[in-house]
């Protein structure tokens, strides 16, 4: 069994690599935007694009691997990493993949709370965390589940200052614009959930590994339902790697630059080998292995 696993908004992300892929003839087609062709010109993204670019690197890679007869039996998402897994899976179109991803970006831009600020957490249970937040009646959220001992907060500086202060854990800030998959993203979600509305959802080819609820899901309703709610809803990763342990793959793929997500599978044990597809020559070796 091969799982394709795609990395979430969080990971860098290098403008020539993509462009190996695919070609600044391709992205002139398919988006003519001036803010693009600088991007091409000068060689750095703009962040407004990010998202954009990073899908296209995902679903350049997933074809290079294809061409080398490389293909998942089931295909996961980590965070904004899931519209690569919907296209993959064929939940969605690519054209209306690109239509959400350019959509949500600007959504979250525009609603999302910008007092709000992500952050992980290093070294403290579940348990540890909550009881931090109840007894010192912190107003902050768990967004990410990653590992039993890694996870990501969101609230107001001031707020997870607190909490640093009195936990004493290793913590780092995330450096993005808003919180995501947390509920301060309510009124972003809400736009987001009509443009969501107007996509056709078909019934997937290949099973999907949902970040959200750490489950598989195989089914066009339910894989709809759950891209409604993942603005506001926690990653549950760790419950989704011990979904791999129990698939037992023999290799897990990682198109694009997931070196982040990778690294967080590689804590939770998960089974099968890792390998790195975000470059031409990666696929080419990955393709290798995958014959072994």
């Amino acid at each position: 069994m091969k799982i394709f696993v795609f990395p979430g908004q969080g990971d860098s992300l290098e403008l020539e690599d993509i462009l190996t892929f695919a070609g600044e003839e391709f992205f002139e087609e398919l988006f003519p935007n001036e803010k693009l062709r600088q991007a091409l010109t000068s060689g750095e993204i703009a962040p407004d694009y990010f998202q954009f670019f990073s899908f296209i690197h995902q679903i350049a890679a997933v074809k290079a691997l294809a061409g080398r007869g490389v293909e998942p039996d089931v295909v996961a998402g980590f965070s904004f990493g899931e519209f690569a897994s919907y296209c993959t899976a064929g939940i969605l179109s690519f054209e209306e993949c690109v239509r959400l991803v350019l959509s949500r970006n600007q959504i979250a831009n525009q609603l999302g709370c910008k007092d709000a600020q992500m952050m992980a957490v290093v070294g403290l249970s579940i348990g540890e965390i909550e009881a931090f937040v109840e007894k010192f009646t912190l107003d902050i959220e768990i967004t990410n589940y990653n590992t039993s001992k890694q996870f990501v907060i969101a609230g107001k500086n001031a707020e997870l200052a607190r909490f640093q202060e009195l936990s004493g854990a290793a913590v780092a800030m995330l450096n993005l614009p808003v919180a995501y998959h947390s509920r301060t993203m309510a009124a972003a979600q809400e736009a987001f959930a009509e443009e969501i509305r107007q996509c056709k959802f078909c019934q997937p080819q290949k099973m999907i590994l949902s970040s959200v609820s750490g489950r598989l899901i195989d089914d066009a309703d339910e894989a709809k339902e759950l891209l409604l709610v993942q603005m506001t809803s926690p990653l549950r990763w760790s419950e989704a790697c011990a979904t791999i342990g129990i698939l037992a793959p023999e290799r897990i793929f990682f198109p694009g630059d997931g070196r982040k997500v990778r690294n967080i599978c590689r804590k939770n044990r998960v089974a099968g080998e890792l390998i790195k597809c975000g470059r031409l020559a990666e696929c080419a070796t990955a393709s290798e292995v995958a014959d072994d």
